[in-house]
């Protein structure tokens, strides 16, 4: 009974992930797209120094709270958006994770701390949660992974700078379209650039990244596939609502006994 009940505390949620035809939807129906007359081409050069700047504002970050928005494609499934409160110590690494939407995930936490060991630990509110209680998980394993891009251990904004090294950066070639513009997104005004990289077989990915214009820190990075019949979602996430070193406890990366 124990351990159906732990697969159904993973598993339940993701009976709500949608069957769609790949599409752009964007976070939060905050449109981050700018009209064409915003738009300005952007020297590669010019992204590089943003890149680095949002590298030097983030490395003497301890912590950070935050409101975390995502939105997946996994194979031709578009999953339902969901919304988390975040909480990150970058050094040693250390997460914790409440989900607020959507309905069907809302209350869900997870915890993570590497100083603690390697592995998550996970609740779900409600009948099935004390069911199960609470379950140690595989962060990288099948359960914990389930109709999810990246682990936890990939939460943060310097975590979103390394997917932006990995995913975009060696892509970028003369071939590449580079524009910006600015644009208000959950209070904040963004540096919004996207990048058109062509692929074989007449697609091209489209990365699009959003910098504060304030603090320089990269804070949104979204990937879709251009393809003939227009953009298809792959990825993005957006961070908001940052509050920069709160001197988080210990405690906050533990579950309350």
């Amino acid at each position: 009974m124990r351990s159906l009940g732990r697969l159904l505390l993973l598993l339940a949620p993701v009976l709500l992930a949608c069957r769609a035809t790949p599409e752009w939807e964007p976070i939060g129906g905050f449109e981050l797209v700018p009209s064409a007359a915003e738009w300005r081409e952007l020297p590669a050069g010019e992204l590089h120094e943003w890149l680095n700047a949002a590298r030097a504002r983030l490395a003497p970050v301890r912590d950070y709270t935050a409101t975390l928005e995502t939105r997946e494609r996994i194979g031709d499934d578009l999953h339902p958006r969901r919304v988390l409160r975040v909480q990150v110590r970058e050094k040693p690494f250390a997460a914790a994770l409440e989900t607020l939407e959507p309905a069907g995930e809302a209350g869900q936490r997870v915890w993570y701390d590497e100083s603690r060991g390697f592995e998550l630990l996970a609740e779900t509110p409600g009948f099935l949660g004390r069911l199960v209680g609470r379950v140690s998980l595989d962060p990288e394993g099948d359960l914990a992974m389930k109709n999810r891009r990246h682990p936890i251990t990939d939460t943060g904004l310097k975590r979103l700078l390394a997917q932006v090294d990995e995913q975009f950066a060696p892509t970028l070639s003369r071939s590449t379209r580079l524009r910006a513009a600015e644009r208000d997104f959950g209070g904040r005004s963004l540096r919004v650039v996207d990048a058109l990289v062509p692929r074989e077989q007449d697609t091209s990915l489209v990365h699009r990244l959003g910098f504060e214009t304030d603090t320089g820190l990269l804070t949104y990075y979204g990937l879709a596939e251009l393809l003939p019949d227009g953009l298809a979602l792959v990825e993005e996430y957006a961070y908001r609502d940052l509050v920069l070193d709160p001197g988080l406890a210990p405690e906050a990366f533990a579950p309350p006994k």
